[in-house]
């Protein structure tokens, strides 16, 4: 619960308001409860960047890892799920956050790396190589981070019809 209110505060109100006595009013608790969960606020931030991608990483590697599709099949069910479910919603918020402090920036790459390097083997996959497959991971990963606050807001058929256009370009030969 922490953690969750923690991603809702730094997108609403930014890392300032991201505060021990802030989100313990938002949850209704003590801020002393703050420390049964985190030894100290490393041991909180590390816990936010952990639960990011715990919550919008990992369940969408798993889905399409189980998946029995061919590669450009997998491809999709991964933009479409991070679409459909809004699983990038706070990518923004986060990498903004870890712009500002070094050590952040370096647990938020750490995730940005697996999830490029999940997007390149699907890519490789497909039969891209090199640079080529490289610039498409990096595309597909942009498009999925920060598709959703880029640009003029469209309304979900339209998004969707824009992934569909953004898969295509993707692994088009």
């Amino acid at each position: 619960m922490w953690l969750a209110e923690a991603l809702q505060v730094l997108t609403k109100n930014g890392n300032a308001k991201l505060r021990v006595d802030n989100i313990a009013r938002a949850l209704g608790v003590t801020k002393g409860s703050f420390y049964w969960h985190f030894k100290n606020r490393e041991d909180f931030v590390a816990g936010i960047i952990d639960y990011w991608d715990k919550r919008f990483t990992r369940p969408v590697f798993e889905t399409v890892s189980a998946n029995t599709g061919d590669a450009p099949h997998r491809l999709w069910v991964l933009m479409e799920m991070v679409h459909s479910r809004d699983y990038a919603r706070y990518d923004a918020s986060v990498r903004a956050w870890a712009a500002q402090e070094p050590w952040i920036f370096d647990l938020c790459s750490q995730v940005d790396a697996t999830r490029h390097q999940f997007a390149r083997s699907l890519f490789a996959e497909i039969g891209f190589e090199g640079l080529e497959c490289e610039m498409r991971a990096r595309a597909c990963i942009a498009y999925l981070s920060y598709g959703v606050t880029a640009g003029p807001r469209l309304n979900k058929a339209d998004r969707l019809r824009m992934l569909k256009l953004q898969h295509e370009l993707l692994t088009r030969r």
